[in-house]
């Protein structure tokens, strides 16, 4: 669940902040958080809503882009088959 990955993700040494938001879009959160980069997941070509508003501070967006070489939940199955 995205509160299992949020953990893992918060684990990594070069990530501050995580955050788990009801919205559509992190922007709200960015505006008051306003992160020097902000990490956006997801598949090429597609729209990055949450652009100008980091922009905007002076921020930076990287694009993480889905490889499809790794998949969260194939990770679990292999891992829960191990114990």
């Amino acid at each position: 669940n995205e509160h299992e990955r949020a953990s893992m993700v918060a684990g990594m040494r070069y990530v501050d902040y995580v955050l788990v938001f009801p919205e559509t879009t992190a922007s709200k959160w960015l505006s008051k958080v306003r992160p020097d980069i902000y990490v956006k997941g997801g598949e090429k070509g597609r729209a990055i809503p949450e652009r100008a508003t980091v922009l905007r501070y002076g921020g930076k967006v990287v694009l993480q882009y889905r490889s499809g070489r790794y998949s969260t939940t194939k990770l679990i199955k292999k891992a829960s088959a191990l114990q």
